[in-house]
C-alpha cells in the first residue's frame, strides 16, 4: 500500500508543491530515500525514525522507501522531514478516515520529536491554496505565517506526538483561520529633524510620490543617510496585496513579522557580491534586491561597492524584476524598489564644497566618479548635489520651517492616488511609450525636448524618466495637465545640467 503526502518547495519566492510517497515491503529493514534529494533531505533517514521512535511510537521494521515526486526537481531544505514521518507511519497510525485530504505538511523533526519552523512557508501555502488545498499542518512557531493565506485552515502543533494523536482523532491541534488586518504605517525618523538640506527633501518628496531613484552626493555627514533612512516613513501605505507579496520575500529569507507596516529598508555592506546583492548562489536565493521590493535598496558609499555588483542592478531598475538563468532553470525574482544611492564627490569627500577645500587631484576625482557606469547613472531619476549645513542649522539655531514627515506624506499619499487613478501604476514604472505620451499635445514642451535632445542634454532613456518626473511633480502641485515649469524643476534633477543651457532653452 502507498501512502501520499502533499508537501512543498521552493523556487524563487514561489512555491512548487511535491508528492512523498511511502511503502513499506517484505524484507530485511530498510530505510530509502529518493528523487533528487539534497544533503538536508537524505539526512531525514536520521532524523525521522529517531523522532518516531521519542514520540513513543515504534518505528516500523520493514523496507521503507520514498520516493518524492516530481523526481526531476532537486528536493532541498529539511521541511519534508514530518510529510516523510507521516507517510512511513499511515499504516501503523489508526486514522481517521479523510485527514490526509486536501492536506499540506510542511515542517522540520528534532531527535525529540519537535516540530520546528521553516524558512519560506508563505509561498508553499499559497501554491496549495492554488491546487485546491484547503489544510496544512505545520510546527506552531510558523502558524501566524501559515494563517496569513486567506482560505486557508491551519493546524499547527508542538510535537510530533501531538499531531499523530490528532490523525488518530484522539487529541486536539491550535487551529488558525485568519487573516491579519493592515496595521498602520508609523517611523520613528522624521524628517523635522534634517537641518537644511530643502533641496534633498525635495527630491525625496518626488522619489516617494512616484516611485523614482535617488542619488544623493556630497561631503561626508551632511545628512545623506538621514534622507535616505527616513524615505521609507513617507512612502504611500501598502495594498493587502503589497504587503503580502513582502512578507512573501520575507517568508523566503527568513525574515518574516506578521505585523508588518513600514515598507522594508534595505542597505547593504558596500563588501557585497552580486549574488549577495541580486541573488544567486547554491541553491539558488534572493539577494538585497528582493528583499527590498516594495521598500528602499539604500547603497551608502555606492562608490565603494564592485562596480559588477553594483551594474547587475540594470534589469531591476529598469523592470522591477530580476531574471537569474541557471542551469537549474529560469528563476524571476521581484524586485521594485526604490534605490537610494549616496555617494562622496571624490576620496576626500569635500570636492566642490563651499566649507572646506578639497584635497584631490582632478584625476582622482574624475577615476572616483566613474565608478558608477553612464547607463547606470542614467537609470537614476534625481541627481542631488549636497553641501553641509551651517553651524547655525546644526545647532538649531537657524530659522527653519522643516515638514514633519507626516505632512510629507500626505501629499505623496495623495499625488501616488492621483497616478493610480489615471494609470494604475506609480509615474516611475511607466513604460517608454506612456512616458513620450505625456509630452504630446503641448507645442512649448515638445519644442524644449527637441533642444535638450539635439543638445546632447538628455538620451532618449533619460528623456522618458524626466518626463515621470514632471508628471510627478505635477501630480504634487495637484495639475491635471504638464507644463513646461515642471519639466525644468525635472531637468534640475539630471547630472551635468547647465542651468543657464536651460534657461536659455526656456
Amino acid at each position: 500500500m502507498t501512502i501520499q503526502v502533499q508537501t512543498g518547495l521552493l523556487w524563487g519566492v514561489e512555491g512548487r508543491l511535491v508528492t512523498v510517497e511511502a511503502e513499506r515491503s517484505k524484507g530485511i529493514p530498510f530505510f530509502d530515500l529518493v528523487g533528487l534529494a539534497d544533503g538536508a533531505v537524505r539526512e531525514a533517514k536520521v532524523r525521522v525514525p529517531r523522532a518516531v521512535e521519542a514520540s513513543g511510537y515504534a518505528w516500523p521494521r520493514r523496507r521503507i522507501t520514498v520516493n518524492m515526486a516530481p523526481a526531476h526537481i532537486k528536493k532541498e531544505g529539511s521541511g519534508l522531514d514530518l510529510p516523510i514521518a507521516i507517510a512511513c507511519m499511515a499504516e501503523s497510525l489508526k486514522m481517521v478516515d479523510g485527514r490526509l485530504d486536501g492536506l499540506v505538511a510542511l515542517a522540520e523533526l528534532g531527535l525529540d520529536g519537535r516540530l520546528r519552523g521553516v524558512q519560506g512557508l508563505l509561498p508553499v501555502v499559497e501554491a496549495a491554496k492554488r491546487s485546491g488545498l484547503r489544510r496544512v499542518l505545520v510546527a506552531t512557531e510558523n502558524a501566524r505565517e501559515a494563517a496569513l493565506v486567506e482560505g486557508i485552515e491551519v493546524h499547527a502543533f508542538e510535537t510530533l506526538r501531538s499531531l499523530f494523536l490528532w490523525l488518530e482523532g484522539k487529541g486536539e491541534s491550535q487551529s488558525f483561520a485568519f487573516l491579519p488586518e493592515l496595521s498602520s504605517q508609523t517611523s520613528k525618523d522624521c524628517f523635522s529633524e534634517i537641518r537644511g538640506q530643502e533641496l534633498a527633501k525635495r527630491a525625496a518628496t518626488i522619489a516617494a510620490a512616484g516611485a523614482h531613484h535617488l542619488l544623493l552626493s556630497g561631503p561626508p555627514g551632511c545628512g545623506k543617510t538621514m534622507v535616505a533612512r527616513r524615505l521609507p516613513g513617507i512612502m504611500p501605505p501598502m495594498t493587502p496585496a503589497e504587503r503580502l507579496e513582502v512578507l512573501r520575500v520575507a517568508s523566503v529569507t527568513g525574515k518574516i513579522a506578521h505585523d508588518v507596516s513600514a515598507r522594508p529598508f534595505r542597505s547593504p555592506h558596500h563588501s557585497v557580491t552580486s549574488a549577495g546583492l541580486v541573488g544567486g548562489g547554491r541553491p539558488l536565493r534572493p539577494g538585497e534586491a528582493t528583499s527590498a521590493h516594495g521598500g528602499v535598496l539604500f547603497l551608502d558609499e555606492v562608490g565603494e561597492f564592485r562596480r559588477h555588483a553594483i551594474e547587475s542592478l540594470r534589469q531591476a531598475l529598469e523592470e522591477g524584476r530580476l531574471s537569474l538563468v541557471r542551469a537549474e532553470g529560469v528563476m524571476e525574482l521581484p524586485a521594485r524598489f526604490i534605490l537610494v544611492a549616496a555617494t562622496n564627490p571624490c576620496p576626500c569627500g569635500y570636492y566642490g564644497s563651499e566649507q572646506r577645500g578639497c584635497r584631490c587631484s582632478p584625476p582622482t576625482v574624475a577615476r572616483y566618479q566613474e565608478r558608477m557606469s553612464g547607463p547606470l547613472m542614467d537609470r537614476i531619476d534625481l541627481h542631488v548635489l549636497l553641501d553641509a549645513p551651517s553651524s547655525k542649522q546644526v545647532l538649531g539655531q537657524a530659522e527653519t520651517n522643516a515638514e514633519p514627515s507626516a505632512v510629507m506624506a500626505q501629499r505623496v499619499d495623495g499625488a501616488r492616488r492621483t497616478a493610480l487613478e489615471r494609470q494604475g501604476c506609480a509615474n516611475g514604472d511607466l513604460g517608454a511609450r506612456e512616458s513620450l505620451a505625456l509630452a504630446l499635445g503641448d507645442p512649448g514642451i515638445n519644442d524644449f525636448l527637441c533642444q535638450a535632445l539635439d543638445r546632447h542634454l538628455l538620451s532618449p532613456r533619460g528623456l522618458c524618466r524626466v518626463l515621470r518626473v514632471s508628471r510627478t511633480i505635477a501630480d504634487l502641485e495637484g495639475s491635471q495637465h504638464l507644463h513646461l515649469n515642471h519639466l525644468l524643476e525635472a531637468m534640475n534633477f539630471r547630472p551635468m545640467t547647465p542651468r543657464n543651457v536651460l534657461a536659455s532653452a526656456a
